[in-house]
């Protein structure tokens, strides 16, 4: 895809990191968070709305963390993806098998404390996590009108700690064609010792933000920033 080798990447291992996460750009990573927290669109003097996804009626996503609900896709829509009314109709039709499998993921775990001989159990081609995903985008998905992007948004809306957001742009920035094995590659970076856990705190605390953000997070609007500053095309508001 033109311009999607245009960033400079690390070989770590048998995945790739992106070079903004990197010891030597921390502060640039950190600049990129407090951008898209912090500083309103010149145009309107407003926060884009991505910055709102992580606090939207967070009292009701603590009391059902079991359940998607409308909370849930509103939030989810202010990340730019469209919740159809048949997606809406869709996943309440389905909430039975979507609360069987979401009390079986765990809410309070992140993703890179996730030790190597669960890792299968928790986010591998048998886990709930991955029988949720085929629910959601799989034959029924499709009638529903939920892609990978939008399913990945609301699988961290439901457990931010342990599954991560997957976009156009995340996709351009680490240059991955699909969401196949991204959690087991993220799960790896976060998890061979060379602290990529520790970095991000550090940018979570230099960007000067005050609300509580997962790790996950953080890396995700790290990198979706450096992609919009790209040039990539995604439709997530900064």
């Amino acid at each position: 895809m033109p311009g999607r080798y245009l960033l400079t990447k690390k070989n770590w291992g048998t995945v790739e990191l992106p070079d903004i996460l990197t010891e030597e750009n921390i502060e640039k990573a950190a600049n990129l968070v407090r951008r898209y927290y912090l500083v309103p669109d010149p145009k309107t003097g407003l926060l884009g709305t991505g910055s709102q996804f992580d606090d939207w009626a967070s009292d009701e996503a603590l009391q059902y963390p079991h359940e998607i609900r409308d909370s849930d896709l509103v939030a989810v829509s202010l990340l730019t993806v469209t919740v159809t009314g048949k997606a809406a109709i869709g996943l309440r039709a389905a909430r039975a098998d979507i609360t069987r499998l979401l009390v079986q993921i765990p809410d309070d775990v992140d993703l890179h404390n996730v030790l190597a001989n669960r890792r299968e159990s928790i986010i591998g081609d048998g886990a709930p996590a991955r029988d949720l995903w085929k629910i959601l985008v799989a034959e029924r998905g499709a009638k529903w009108d939920i892609g990978p992007t939008t399913a990945s948004k609301i699988l961290a809306r439901k457990r931010p700690r342990l599954l991560p957001i997957f976009d156009t742009v995340i996709r351009d920035v680490v240059g991955r064609d699909n969401t196949r094995d991204q959690w087991r590659n993220w799960h790896a970076l976060l998890t061979d010792g060379a602290g990529l856990p520790e970095r991000l705190e550090r940018i979570h605390k230099l960007s000067t933000v005050k609300q509580p953000l997962t790790h996950l997070r953080i890396m995700d609007v790290v990198l979706w920033m450096h992609g919009k500053d790209q040039g990539f095309i995604g439709g997530r508001s900064q």
